[in-house]
């Protein structure tokens, strides 16, 4: 896992660690923290020298025709505060969340006419996430291909996304 504290004088410290513990040491202090696991393939980062601006996003693949790559499987948690105490031992349980999400699809052609390919793209998915809110970024979104695979009269394909664009994160009208 990634640590990265943020103190409140602006200094940041990053900090590594297995998934199940941390030792570290810090200056005394009050931090916020943003926590993830690491490597992320497809996924790169952006705005993390402060802690509100931190985003996780999936680059695009096509920037004209707005294709942008799947992400693969994504964990973040977010802390507002934590307390430095000197000489004394701060304990702590973080429970990351799962910011990717896996869409599965099956069709089952039962039309007479022979169907020989079936490709697909999803629409309107989640491009960008802001770290400290686990929210989308607003206006981040795009499309994403869809690997398909048949089996006899059945397409199926599934996809890895951080999520759905719903209607109020795109329209705030």
């Amino acid at each position: 896992m990634s640590l990265r504290f943020y103190a409140a004088d602006g200094q940041v410290y990053d900090m590594e660690s297995d998934t199940g513990s941390f030792r570290g040491s810090l200056p005394v202090g009050n931090y916020r923290v943003l926590l993830r696991n690491r490597p992320t393939p497809g996924i790169l980062f952006r705005g993390d020298d402060r802690f509100e601006t931190a985003e996780a996003y999936v680059p695009a693949v096509s920037r004209a025709a707005g294709l942008v790559g799947q992400p693969d499987w994504f964990f973040s948690a977010a802390l507002a505060s934590c307390g430095i105490e000197e000489k004394k031992e701060t304990r702590l349980t973080v429970v990351p969340k799962p910011m990717v999400h896996r869409i599965t699809f099956r069709v089952k052609v039962t039309d007479e006419r022979p169907v020989e390919s079936v490709s697909g793209q999803l629409q309107e998915v989640v491009t960008a996430l802001n770290l400290s809110t686990g929210k989308p970024v607003p206006q981040s979104s795009g499309e994403t291909d869809i690997p398909i695979s048949r089996e006899d009269e059945t397409f199926s394909g599934s996809v890895l996304v951080f999520n759905i664009v719903k209607k109020e994160d795109s329209n705030p009208d």
